[in-house]
């Protein structure tokens, strides 16, 4: 659990390069994978519980434009199509709340390179490819930059052998994607979660920890106990940004309140109900993408920390190693001789269904994924839409 920070981000995402390219198959070849990546590094994507109190100042340098291959150029065509809504509201100094940072669309550059060192032989033209985000400027502009890197668009690279394309983007109902734990497309999830928080456990853990949201609230000069998650994430980006942190915000406290999200989301993502009708849906698309039904080879999903996580609790049964940072990511590979090996952060992790095998019986992983996938999702989950996601085709 070490704390954010421009070098640690670098050195990272080297060694996920690194591993990238050196990390071998034992004799398979990969005929399908599911990547799934939390968006580049942002800007914070909400104020914090007391901006009278603290409010600090946000820098976005701003970023120069990647410069594509000419060979990638068509005439009177640019290479995305893609109409972005605005990012969130003005922060103090001159971000706008969750804008994806010069960065964040760096760790995605190189994440696609690595990508395309791994997955190359997957890919001979952009049919082989499906690409989807959520409709957030900071995912769409993650996926673009990762899109760059994969297909070695970026100015002065090698060439491949994709040529003259156009991204454009399509939008699907979140009705049918449910990319994360929302209760406006389920309802359900928030008496799900109500019952959650009656259990045994889940009241003494949380009167164990009252010392520190009153820490928290001393901090920011709260009148009643803080809610850590929004705390957890605007402090991320503070050490991320390198800015003064608040008057007795130490490195301790924040040790504190990364165990503390971690465990809360873990323990809220094993229970079934939670993870089924939560992350499930989402996840039985990208065990539906595995079939042979799906043409595409490579396919790619950008989404959010609470992507992400989500995803490693119900895929492990309450096993999320760490929060995911950003640009992190989950790879789902289909081999030849039909196993399956899941990776997040390119580290194999062992899920349910398979046994502590790395390399999965495809039916076994089938049927332990199934555990957690709902069969009556649009019954439970009857809501209006929240928002659309976007696809690039």
């Amino acid at each position: 659990k070490k704390l954010g920070g421009t070098m640690r981000t670098f050195i990272l995402t080297l060694c996920i390069i690194i591993f990238l390219i050196v990390q071998g198959h034992e004799g398979r070849t990969i005929k399908k994978v599911i990547v799934v990546t939390r968006h580049g590094d942002r800007a914070p994507a909400m104020l914090f519980p007391n901006p009278k109190v603290y409010n600090p100042e946000f820098t976005c340098e701003t970023p120069t434009s990647v410069q594509i291959s000419p060979l990638f150029n068509q005439i009177n065509s640019p290479l995305f199509e893609v109409n972005l809504r605005t990012d969130g509201g003005q922060l103090n100094g001159n971000c706008m709340m969750g804008k994806l940072t010069k960065r964040g669309m760096n760790q995605h550059l190189m994440l696609g390179t690595a990508f395309f060192d791994r997955y190359k032989s997957l890919i001979s033209n952009m049919s082989d490819i499906y690409v989807e985000s959520t409709d957030v400027p900071r995912t769409i502009k993650s996926a673009m930059h990762n899109l760059i890197g994969l297909l070695g668009m970026e100015a002065g690279k090698s060439s491949y052998p994709v040529r003259n394309i156009v991204v454009a983007e399509h939008k699907i109902s979140d009705m049918e994607v449910n990319w994360w734990s929302s209760d406006a497309p389920c309802p359900l999830l928030k008496s799900v979660l109500d019952d959650i928080r009656a259990e045994e456990d889940w009241i003494k853990w949380y009167d164990d920890n009252v010392e520190l949201r009153k820490e928290l609230a001393t901090i920011f000069k709260l009148d009643k106990p803080a809610e850590v998650y929004p705390i957890f994430d605007n402090m991320n980006c503070v050490y991320a940004f390198n800015v003064t942190k608040p008057e007795g915000y130490t490195d301790e406290i924040h040790k504190r309140v990364h165990e503390y999200v971690e465990w809360e989301y873990n323990y809220i993502f094993k229970n079934p109900r939670m993870a089924s009708y939560g992350i499930g849906h989402f996840l039985g698309r990208l065990v539906k993408a595995l079939s042979d039904d799906n043409k595409h080879s490579y396919n790619y999903y950008s989404g959010h920390d609470m992507t992400i996580g989500p995803l490693l609790v119900a895929m492990t049964n309450g096993n999320m190693p760490f929060w995911p940072p950003y640009a992190s990511n989950i790879e789902i590979e289909l081999y030849d001789d039909n196993t399956v090996r899941t990776l997040f952060q390119l580290n194999p992790i062992t899920v349910r269904g398979c046994n502590g095998e790395e390399y999965c019986p495809l039916e076994n992983f089938l049927n332990g994924m199934a555990e957690v996938v709902p069969t009556d999702w649009k019954e439970k989950c009857h809501s209006v839409p929240s928002f659309t996601t976007t696809v690039f085709r």
